[in-house]
């Protein structure tokens, strides 16, 4: 059993300039032999010392300690140093809207569009942007916001659209405005298009605020203009879900603003926005496990023969003719599977292969602890992590 590292404290009272050696130190921790300052060697009683690690794979080089830290960190209040052994360069976490954004907008089709509007996105630790690989084809406005208060709503504007037909207004960190004057080709027309960018966080977030009070306020200021209102409300109501859909009392409020200012919804009632794992079982057909020479032979038999129709209304008939023998030979040669409640888009058989072999593999160098067994383990992870990241973004884009 290997133990677990102990973080160790250790207060030392130095000099200023013994300070400037440990703080200043060589990068990989190693002491500078050519250097006259003196060196501080540190030792700890055997008590607190660990064990050497049974690993084959451990011991072969000094481990690198991570000294991203400033001077003015090392110190607690009485003015002595503190040294924690141990600490090491913090791993990126995984963060999905980044993988999502960057998906989106490296599609070639991106191109096409005018104007993209973005909610729940992706925030840059480090400064306050998003992640933007079209800099050179699209503007990017995106609000002030601070770490803890992160923004949530962004505009892209492509830049074939002149600069002087638009202005963006950052009325919140989860509103912004789009404010578009489109002129007709003979300048005989002149009109306005407000755009509102909204995210309203739902009621599980951490200091939330609602932003139905701003948006109301907005839509008085640009009243008498053409509105359209693009956003993800986290809201509930049958309006624009099932009629057995639970509603949220604050899609009341929203009800209000949309019969206030004569507003039209445009997603249609029963749609289903997000499929969540509450999804229920249904039998899907199973398309990798499709007979193809069955299909060929129901299609023969129950497509129509082939006809020039003359009118609209023939060649409707026509074509739910087509439409009915297509669908009668896949319900002959593809079979029906139930859909799991842990299934995952893009898990294909590859995936559960290569996850298995690598389970295999781990629990065999468990057993024999050998450079031949971790090897092999090693190898057979990291073909496991690139298979299954590469078949869950092909299902993901699917």
């Amino acid at each position: 059993m290997r133990e677990k590292s102990i973080s160790k404290r250790v207060t030392l009272s130095v000099t200023s300039a013994e300070s400037a050696v440990m703080i200043n130190g060589s990068q990989r921790g190693r002491p500078n032999t050519n250097s006259t300052r003196p060196l501080l060697i540190l030792s700890l009683p055997p008590n607190r010392q660990n064990t050497r690690s049974k690993s084959p794979t451990k011991g072969r080089a000094p481990k690198r300690i991570y000294t991203g830290v400033m001077a003015g960190n090392l110190q607690d209040e009485n003015g002595d140093i503190i040294i924690v052994e141990g600490s090491q360069r913090p791993r990126r976490p995984y963060i999905p809207s980044r993988r999502v954004m960057a998906t989106l907008l490296r599609d070639p089709k991106i191109q096409e569009y005018d104007i993209l509007a973005l909610q729940e996105l992706w925030r840059n630790p480090f400064t306050s942007t998003t992640h933007n690989p079209i800099l050179y084809s699209f503007h990017l406005y995106f609000p002030k916001d601070s770490k803890e208060a992160p923004a949530r709503v962004c505009f892209f504007v492509n830049r074939k659209l002149d600069p002087n037909s638009w202005r963006f207004t950052e009325h919140t960190r989860d509103l912004t405005i789009l404010d578009i004057t489109i002129q007709t080709p003979n300048a005989n027309t002149i009109s306005k298009i407000v755009i509102h960018n909204v995210y309203n966080p739902p009621k599980s977030s951490d200091h939330r605020e609602s932003c139905l009070s701003y948006l109301r306020t907005v839509l008085t200021v640009y009243n008498g203009k053409e509105q359209i209102i693009i956003g993800d409300f986290n809201l509930h109501y049958e309006l624009w879900g099932d009629p057995t859909t639970r509603t949220d009392p604050e899609s009341d409020e929203l009800i209000d603003i949309i019969e206030e200012f004569q507003l039209v919804s445009l997603l249609p009632a029963g749609i289903v926005i997000y499929d969540d794992k509450n999804r229920p079982e249904r039998d899907i057909q199973d398309w990798a496990r499709i007979d193809e020479k069955e299909l060929r032979i129901y299609l023969v038999r129950e497509l129509p023969t082939i006809r020039c129709p003359k009118t609209k209304s023939a060649l409707d008939r026509y074509i739910g003719e087509i439409v009915a023998a297509i669908q009668i030979a896949i319900n002959h040669s593809t079979l029906l599977k139930r859909w799991s409640l842990r299934a995952r888009a893009g898990w294909s058989a590859e995936c559960k292969e290569i996850h298995l072999e690598a389970r295999r593999l781990k629990h065999q160098n468990s057993r024999e602890h050998t450079e031949q067994s971790w090897e092999a383990y090693r190898i057979a992870r990291n073909r496991k992590g690139r298979v299954i990241r590469r078949a869950l973004l092909q299902g993901h884009r699917e």
